[in-house]
């Protein structure tokens, strides 16, 4: 990163210009998304963009920085909450492992090479939070069974789309018995 904001107006920008990429990464995908594209989506001039991202690549590894930030945190306080069922504690779970990301834009930041590494490690802590879970529940579970169970269970919201997320927030709810 080229600079970094200190002042109120100086971090109002940079959060503006953060979410218009996030935005952009949605409608355009990361080939077609450009800093021109970003600047005006974010009301700013491609100046700002550039005083504090070097590149596109910069602006979006600072993306899912955040994201990835916001989504080991949240893994990191999550508690179990006895007073609701098991499949409302899993959804908790499960919509904390998604951030505050689209399918898209998660898709579109998995194009990017130079963040495989990043996301296969908040990957594995994600399914070792839900092994964890599976394991408060099922406490006669081997590890390497909690694990199977995790991957499953993970593999299974993605590709069935039980968590849906539109641009406005979560829009869907998950129903699975443990």
């Amino acid at each position: 990163m080229r600079r970094k904001a200190k002042q109120t107006r100086s971090i109002v920008t940079t959060n503006a210009i953060l979410m218009a990429a996030a935005e952009v990464l949605e409608d355009f995908g990361y080939n077609r998304a450009t800093t021109d594209r970003i600047a005006e989506r974010a009301g700013v001039s491609i100046g700002s963009v550039y005083q504090y991202f070097g590149n596109k690549l910069e602006l979006f590894e600072r993306v899912f920085d955040r994201q990835s930030d916001l989504i080991v945190t949240g893994l990191q306080s999550y508690r179990i909450d006895e007073s609701i069922p098991p499949s409302a504690n899993l959804q908790k779970l499960l919509d904390i492992s998604q951030g505050n990301m689209t399918p898209g834009q998660f898709r579109e930041l998995g194009r990017i090479p130079e963040l495989k590494g990043r996301i296969a490690h908040v990957s594995e802590v994600v399914l070792s939070a839900i092994a964890e879970f599976v394991g408060h529940f099922h406490p006669q579970l081997p590890d390497k069974d909690r694990r199977i169970k995790a991957e499953l269970i993970g593999a299974s919201a993605q590709s069935l789309g039980l968590i849906r997320r539109d641009k406005k927030g979560l829009t869907g709810a998950i129903a699975l018995d443990l």
